[in-house]
């Protein structure tokens, strides 16, 4: 009985799909004819002359913005290249290149021993003015020295940097 019920529901559904269906007829347009043209007769046109026309100069008025283009860094805060031969040693240095060889303990207070990329050592108190930003020293522990400079980021604004050498680095330790 399923089988039956089946094929008349595959039946009616197929022949409810065949419907039939009348060829849509396309309408034909033809085109027109071309019709020969005759040969026109063309008249010149008299050429009109102009006067020549001046180019409009623009200027460009900032409105009190920053120029784009322009580096934030001014040229006249660039650090010189030619360092000053007057200068201490230690200060003919950044303090990036210097390294803390030893510290020794000295009555009251500490004084650190640092070396510069030449290989030559100088000794440090609190208050000895180290680096090209003219750095001071002033803290000396008994592993590490304490130097605060003072330098204009991009905007002119004067910060405060600390920066501490150790004895012994992490890495070789």
């Amino acid at each position: 009985m399923r089988y039956l019920l089946s094929f008349v529901l595959l039946l009616t559904l197929f022949y409810s799909g065949c419907g039939t269906k009348t060829p849509e007829t396309k309408e034909v347009v033809k085109k027109p004819e071309i019709q020969k043209m005759e040969k026109a007769t063309v008249t010149p046109i008299p050429e009109q002359i102009s006067p020549p026309v001046e180019a409009k100069k623009y200027t460009y008025t900032d409105g009190g913005k920053r120029d784009p283009f322009v580096s934030l860094v001014r040229p006249e805060e660039k650090k010189k290249a030619v360092i000053s031969a007057d200068l201490p040693p230690l200060q003919r240095v950044d303090i990036s290149e210097l390294r803390l060889i030893g510290i020794v303990w000295e009555g009251s207070n500490y004084v650190a021993m640092v070396s510069t990329p030449d290989g030559r050592g100088y000794a440090v108190r609190k208050g000895t003015i180290i680096g090209l930003n003219k750095g001071v020293v002033v803290d000396i522990a008994s592993d590490h020295i304490v130097i605060e400079e003072k330098a204009k980021d991009y905007l002119g604004e004067v910060k405060t940097k600390r920066t501490v050498l150790e004895l012994r680095r992490r890495e070789e330790a």
